[in-house]
Order: structure tokens, then sequence, then C-alpha cells
């Protein structure tokens, strides 16, 4: 990978600042390819959620984060931040209703990277 093709800034919000564990109450912000800018807090922690995959496939997801309305399709895959602009989980689903998360740490463990 050409180094110049690498930024260590997120459109719209700047450089990350770290890793933070997530809390009920925190306010979180994403930068994504379809809504921008947009924030919610967390609602609930360690979540268990059944997610249609289509042609009526489902997977199960644990230990996930739950917030308010904050993205939309084409969307997953953001980094989403705490207030501090530090890394708090990635995002991978959303609705009208709520968004789920993945929690950074478990990201970064399983995919054997650091930043």
């Amino acid at each position: 990978i050409n180094p110049d093709y690498i930024s260590p800034e997120i459109l719209d919000l700047g450089e990350i600042r770290g890793i933070a564990e997530p809390r009920i109450g925190m306010t979180l912000v994403k930068s994504g390819r379809t809504s921008g800018v947009s924030k919610s807090e967390i609602k609930a922690l360690n979540v268990r959620i059944r997610v249609m995959m289509g042609a009526g496939e489902e997977a199960t997801f644990y230990d996930q984060i739950l917030t308010g309305p904050m993205a939309q399709p084409g969307d997953s895959g953001s980094l989403v931040l705490n207030e501090k602009m530090e890394a708090v989980g990635l995002l991978f689903a959303g609705s009208d209703l709520a968004t789920l998360i993945n929690p950074i740490s478990t990201v970064l463990k399983l995919l054997k990277v650091t930043f």
C-alpha cells in the first residue's frame, strides 16, 4: 500500500486519539459514506441480536453496542468515536430505530491489529 493513500484523519472529524470502552449514555459520532456526520447515545451494552443477512438467512451477534439511529445503508464499516475522538466501535447495522456497533476492543483483538 502506498503510504500517500493513507490518512490518519476521518473525513469531517479529524484524527483518532486512542480507544475507549463504551458506557451507557456516552455520545458517539461517526462520519459515514451515506449519511455523513451523525451522533447518537449508547442505549444498551452487551446486546445480543439477530440480523437478517438476506435470502432468508440470519446471524446472531453477541456483546454489541446499541445506539439510537445514526446510520443509513452504506455507512457500515464507519469507525464510531466518542466526543474525545477515541474509537469506541465499528458500525455494522442500523435502521430508522437503532444502530448496532461492534466494540472496538473486540474488532482489534479478532483482526489482530492496533492503531
